[in-house]
């Protein structure tokens, strides 16, 4: 009977320590996730807390189960995923990065953001930032299996911070390609007379607005008389050659048309009246009816 009695109360004392260590254990994750959650808010605020950082991720190793990653994590590693996919750029992987640091502002234990930013950093060669978040992963995984892989690649980060390309071989890789030849004075004339495709270039005169018209590298003319305010349409004038046309036809048989090298101006030589010089028009008249040419 006192045997029996005796294992009762070792029974009872048992079932009461394993009930004590039970709720030790639960207000022991309370008080951590608690903790975690005070310290995140924290490195909120202050992103660039590294000694903050280091004691959220040193805690969430201890916690069991592990904290789960929240919504606002996933959505920001979603970005960052399709942004490292699109990139072509060191702007386009510091774009990508960008959205991981977002993943780990609400989630600063996630060893594979930590990952997967310093690789954005180092191809943005933002070496400082991807050495620091290289760090941070070791931290968060202490027995990774690639811990000798990532220090080789702080040390090549290191040694390319501390000997950058030297000037020769920055400006021998960063130089443009060679210009092309230079133009001769016929493609100038020709390449200045397609720009001019369409341009009216007037002249006012007592009998009204007279036009020279550019078009498919002929030269037409047409005049606005002040009476009639009618266009009276003339033929095409002459083929330009070069910046010049003869006239041969018509009253224009004779009649030299030349075009300024600026192409600003035409001018109008004719044997029997003084040169008459034709400004170059913003845009054409809109009742000159295109049809017409």
């Amino acid at each position: 009977m006192a045997r029996q009695n005796w294992f009762c109360c070792l029974s009872l004392v048992f079932s009461m320590l394993v009930g004590l260590a039970i709720r030790v254990v639960a207000q022991s994750t309370a008080n951590s996730r608690e903790q975690l959650r005070q310290y995140v808010a924290q490195l909120q605020s202050d992103p660039s807390n590294s000694d903050l950082r280091e004691n959220i991720i040193k805690l969430a190793l201890t916690m069991r189960p592990a904290p789960s990653i929240p919504a606002a994590a996933l959505e920001a590693e979603g970005a960052a995923e399709y942004a490292f996919r699109h990139a072509s750029s060191k702007d386009d992987y510091a774009a990508a990065a960008k959205q991981y640091e977002k993943a780990l502002l609400a989630a600063p234990w996630s060893a594979k953001d930590y990952f997967n930013l310093a690789i954005c950093q180092e191809k943005a060669e933002e070496y400082d930032k991807a050495i620091a978040n290289y760090n941070f992963y070791l931290l968060a995984v202490p027995d990774a299996k690639d811990h000798d892989d990532v220090l080789k690649k702080i040390g090549a980060m290191r040694y390319a911070a501390e000997h950058p390309p030297s000037a020769q071989s920055a400006v021998a890789t960063s130089s443009p390609p060679p210009a092309p030849p230079p133009l001769t004075p016929e493609e100038q004339q020709r390449k200045l007379v397609q720009s001019l495709d369409g341009t009216c270039f007037s002249h006012t005169t007592e009998w009204g607005l007279r036009l020279y018209v550019i078009r498919s590298g002929w030269f037409w003319h047409t005049t606005n008389e002040t009476r009639s305010r009618q266009w009276i349409l003339e033929t095409e004038i002459c083929k330009i050659s070069g910046l010049t046309c003869e006239g041969s036809s018509g009253g224009f048989r004779g009649v030299t048309i030349t075009i300024d090298a600026d192409g600003d101006t035409v001018t109008e030589d004719d044997h029997r009246y003084p040169s008459l010089t034709y400004a170059r028009m913003s845009k054409c008249p809109t009742s000159l009816a295109a049809s017409q040419y």
